[in-house]
């Protein structure tokens, strides 16, 4: 699960410092690995690669052969690797929903649904990540991304609490005795955007959903 947080970003050091989606950059952190996209040798890896994680407390190393962006449609993105031991490893991360269907079910805990559904009631966004290992081959840039991102194996959940900020609730109630319509557009998980709605006054407590 480190190997995944520490690389399946799309983060860039500008100035020095990471930059790039928040979410991704607390994944980043969360590793422990530090990351560089340039000053870097790569000379332990076989292949070409265009950033580097470092695990400082093992020497353990990972080198970004390709990204495979998010696409709203599809909720995920995918990174392509290469392990300093010489293994090529396919990290992807993304919507629950959707990285279930790419996972092996082999793989998948029997309390998968419940936990999402528990963590999620309670308004917590996640992240669910997963992974294979590539056979050898000379091209991997090359494999279609339906292949790469296929029968994976699930590593777990990140999960984040994005709390409202003070003044959301008092704004919302402002609009609704003004009589205008509030209307909460999200990608996130439904019972994640339901727990938000009742916390800021948009959805009545005592209203049920399923």
């Amino acid at each position: 699960m480190r190997h995944a947080l520490a690389s399946c970003h799309s983060l860039s050091i500008i100035d020095s410092k990471i930059c790039g989606d928040p979410i991704d950059m607390i994944g980043q952190i969360t590793s422990g690995f530090e990351f560089r996209d340039r000053g870097f040798e790569g000379k332990v890896f076989k292949r070409q690669v265009s950033a580097e994680s470092l695990d400082p407390k093992t020497g353990s190393q990972l080198g970004l052969i390709k990204i495979i962006p998010f696409e709203s449609h599809l909720k995920r993105m995918s990174v392509v690797c290469e392990e300093s031991g010489g293994s090529v490893v396919v990290f992807c991360k993304g919507a629950p929903e959707q990285i279930l269907l790419h996972c092996n079910q082999s793989t998948i805990p029997e309390n998968f649904s419940s936990r999402l559904d528990t963590l999620s009631s309670q308004g917590y966004r996640i992240i669910a990540f997963a992974s294979k290992t590539l056979a050898e081959q000379n091209d991997v840039r090359s494999i279609p991304r339906d292949e790469l991102e296929s029968g994976l194996t699930f590593l777990g959940f990140l999960v984040l609490a994005n709390r409202l900020k003070p003044e959301t609730r008092v704004v919302v109630e402002e609009l609704k005795r003004a009589g205008m319509r509030t209307v909460m557009c999200t990608g996130d998980n439904l019972q994640t955007a339901v727990s938000v709605g009742r916390e800021c006054s948009m959805i009545l407590i005592t209203l049920t959903f399923t």
